[in-house]
């Protein structure tokens, strides 16, 4: 039972984190105000090759995901892991067509009892329009966890790149070709030491493996 909790949290945690980045793709989507740069143009649909593989993507996510019991788990994970056992109930295609019922019916809702004509305001803020370097940013919704106690030290350490994996093996790699710069000076007896040097190693260890 403690180990279903443990899981249940992670599971959770990640629904929320999951959460947390598409509220900031919403924003800088949908919420934004437009840029100066793309106003007049024409916007196109991007081109087949592009939106194809996203297509097929989302088709195999909803094909996992209402049918996941008979196109993942009894397929792949079944036959791995023996005496498998379901608990609880959950029915994804129902919950789907629960959802799609009420989508629909807040559409009726919507056309019926929508005005027949719109009016369309520019984006303000407490009654303000919104000026260059005042705008809603999508970020803001995060910088309440990061000045929070123990998250601040870690986002502090994360901005100094602690945690970037990439930017450290950079660092490790260069220091080596430095490393191995400063002993390629180009001079032939240099080059005739190290060649003795390592000779003289594998004499060694091939004389302790004789013996």
């Amino acid at each position: 039972m403690q180990s279903r909790n443990i899981w249940l949290a992670a599971a959770m945690f990640g629904s929320a984190l999951t959460l947390a980045s598409f509220m900031k793709l919403i924003h800088a989507i949908f919420l934004g105000q437009q840029s100066k740069e793309l106003a007049g143009r024409e916007i196109k649909e991007a081109p087949w090759p592009m939106w194809t593989v996203m297509a097929v993507l989302a088709a195999l996510c909803v094909l996992f995901g209402l049918f996941a019991k008979g196109f993942v788990l009894k397929p792949f994970i079944e036959p791995v892991v023996k005496n498998i056992s379901y608990i609880g109930f959950w029915e994804p295609v129902l919950a789907t067509l629960l959802l799609l019922i009420g989508l629909f019916a807040g559409g009726i809702i919507y056309f019926l009892g929508r005005p027949q004509s719109l009016k369309e305001n520019e984006i303000f803020t407490g009654g303000e329009i919104l000026e260059k370097g005042h705008e809603v940013s999508g970020v803001d919704f995060y910088r309440t966890i990061q000045e929070m106690e123990p998250f601040k030290f870690i986002y502090q350490k994360a901005e100094k790149k602690l945690f970037d994996i990439y930017d450290m093996g950079k660092k490790l790699v260069f220091s080596l070709s430095y490393a191995f710069q400063e002993l390629h000076t180009g001079i032939l007896p240099t080059y005739l030491l190290w060649s003795l040097a390592g000779l003289v190693i594998l004499i060694i260890i091939f004389c302790k493996g004789g013996l």
